[in-house]
């Protein structure tokens, strides 16, 4: 039922009206997976590829984050155009420690739901501070210490207003 492809290192299945990401446990060396654009809507089956760096999931249904977490070695998530709009999807990436590039937004797959919330970018940079490119665009120190202000400056603020009451 599953792949028996001990060497296979990419898999190009996208444009194929998969439903779901299917056993990939003969494929144990993959380290490309590009699903895009099927009816995908569950991420599973990726703890089966200890060695996969780059899973690219655009314009699928996709609206929870987990299947991520047993993929720490994972540099490159592209996760465009699915209905994800919980920032607690968000937090289910922190394991991935060696995620450099992540895209909720591009020109090609649309947006998430979550890209256009208030605090997005700065939750990001925040909680998932080893990503060096967000939608596209490169993260610089500047940013990341403009993030991490505005942050302690919104904590200070609640505090302060939390000292009138």
């Amino acid at each position: 039922d599953g792949l028996d492809l001990p060497l296979l290192r990419e898999l190009y299945m996208h444009r194929n009206k998969l439903q779901r990401i299917g056993n990939l446990s003969g494929c144990p060396r993959l380290r490309k997976l590009w699903l895009f654009q099927n009816k995908i809507s569950t991420i599973s089956g990726l703890q089966a590829t200890p060695e996969l760096v780059e899973c690219w999931l655009q314009s699928n249904l996709i609206d929870n984050l987990s299947g991520f977490e047993n993929n720490p070695q994972i540099q490159s998530i592209g996760l465009a155009g699915n209905p994800i709009k919980d920032f607690r999807e968000l937090k289910k990436l922190i394991p991935c420690k060696k995620l450099m590039e992540l895209s909720f937004s591009d020109i090609h797959f649309g947006r998430c739901p979550i890209a256009d919330e208030e605090g997005y970018r700065d939750f990001i940079l925040l909680n998932l501070k080893q990503v060096m490119v967000l939608d596209g665009i490169q993260i610089t120190k500047e940013k990341q210490t403009a993030a991490e202000d505005a942050y302690l400056s919104h904590v200070k603020s609640l505090n302060d207003s939390l000292q009138e009451i």
